[in-house]
């Protein structure tokens, strides 16, 4: 919130961590603009947001041996 300002034409200036290569410090949008990308940030409704790779991936082969399979017996 500390970088979001209105400039004197009723856009909302986003003031940027680090400048563009042409100089660019702010980038000003309109509310709706604004609206639209942080939007776009939010993930759709039931989507996995952790995604497995490698072992731990679903359909890896080692997989078995390293995740409980269910109604599996524990050997004493």
């Amino acid at each position: 919130m500390e970088r979001l300002s209105r400039a004197e034409d009723a856009r909302i200036a986003w003031h940027r961590k680090r400048s563009l290569p042409d100089g660019t410090t702010h980038l000003l949008f309109t509310g709706l603009a604004l609206l639209r990308r942080v939007a776009s940030l939010v993930p759709p409704s039931r989507a996995n947001l952790t995604r497995f790779h490698g072992v731990s991936a679903p359909g890896a082969r080692l997989r078995p041996f390293l995740v409980p399979q269910a109604g599996a017996q524990a050997e004493p």
